[in-house]
């Protein structure tokens, strides 16, 4: 994702989503300013690496707890459209 530095310069890091959800948050943050663009091909390619540490037990269960917590948070604007739906799919890989 690209974003405007006027729009990101003033945006903190929630330390609640400190496991799990941070990139989330930012954007939802960054949302604000006005509706986002999409790039039209992939820039860089990213994946888990099945010996990750991501899918240990306690990774896991803390991932999952910092997603449910932000997505309890979501103002009912967040909770429609294909946003809502990516974060939702996203956050299942995580799911106790």
């Amino acid at each position: 994702m690209i974003f405007r530095r006027s729009y990101i310069k003033s945006l903190k890091f929630n330390y609640d989503y400190r496991h799990g959800g941070e990139d989330w948050d930012f954007i939802i943050q960054t949302l604000k300013f006005g509706p986002i663009k999409v790039v039209p091909h992939q820039l860089l390619i990213f994946c888990y690496s099945p010996g990750s540490s991501t899918f240990k037990a306690i990774n896991l269960k803390r991932k999952w707890d910092s997603y449910s917590l932000l997505a309890s948070r979501l103002s009912p604007k967040f909770r429609h459209g294909v946003f809502y739906k990516m974060f939702l799919s996203y956050i299942r890989m995580f799911r106790k």
